[in-house]
Formats: structure tokens, sequence, C-alpha cells
């Protein structure tokens, strides 16, 4: 036959308050005085960390909805973190193509409107010259007379 024993945990009797032997009053820990027994309470709760009050809070929450919404957690992780890795990458394809192909095309482009621009400069000399010379034309016009 199996016999039964109940173990009580220590962590649910309850245990006498914190007796400072600097206070020599005997009334400290009454029910009257709740100052005293407040004031001590309040210094062990500050010895409580912020990370320590937000991982107690996971006992509230049921297993199966922590669960979820873990994973929930992890699949918006993984999303972003695989989003942002492929953006990246495409950006560098993007940037790379650029200065393979554009840098070449833009400065044919600019050779081709400085060529553009000789040729009017050209064009304008040539009329000016024309213009200030009116005898010259009609001379390179007409045939040389014999006389």
């Amino acid at each position: 036959m199996v016999k039964l024993t109940e173990v009580a945990d220590e962590h649910f009797i309850p245990t006498q308050p914190y007796h400072d032997d600097d206070d020599d009053d005997d009334d400290a820990y009454s029910d009257t005085s709740s100052s005293a027994s407040s004031t001590h309470h309040d210094n062990r709760d500050l010895n409580e960390s912020f990370y320590d009050r937000i991982t107690a809070l996971k006992d509230m929450i049921p297993p199966r909805q922590r669960a979820a919404f873990n994973g929930a957690v992890s699949k918006t992780y993984s999303l972003l973190s695989g989003g942002l890795s492929m953006g990246g990458t495409a950006l560098w394809v993007l940037v790379t193509s650029t200065f393979v192909l554009g840098v070449p095309f833009a400065v044919a482009v600019g050779d081709e409107q400085q060529l553009i621009e000789m040729e009017k400069d050209m064009k304008m000399q040539q009329f000016t010259t024309e213009s200030l010379t009116p005898g010259a034309a009609s001379i390179l016009s007409e045939p040389p007379r014999k006389q």
C-alpha cells in the first residue's frame, strides 16, 4: 500500500515580517502601525527590476496564448528581416547597375551635347564672318571675270 504525505512549499508558508534590530519599538509591526511595515515592504519592491516584473507577468497568460503570441512575433520578425535583407540586396543591385551602366551613358550624352555645342559655335562664327564681309561672299560666289 502507498502512503501519501503532503509536503508544504516554503514559498506559500506565511513568514514573519522582517524585524530590524535598530528598532526598539515593539509596536512597529502591529496592526495599528502600518507605516513601518509598508516602508519595509516598499524597500523590497525597489530591489525588483523592471525585467523581473515583466517576466513575472508571463505566468498570468495561458501557455496556449503565449505560444500563439510567440509564433506571431517570430513570424513577423522573420518576415521583416527577410524583407529588409531582400530590400538591401535589391538596392545594392540597383546602385551598382546605375554606376556600371548609367555613368558611361551620362558621359556619352555629355560628349554628344558638347559636340552639338561646338557645331553651333562653328556655324555662328561662319555666319558672323559672312555678315561682316558682305563683298567676300559675292566674290566667292561669282565666277572670275575676264578682261
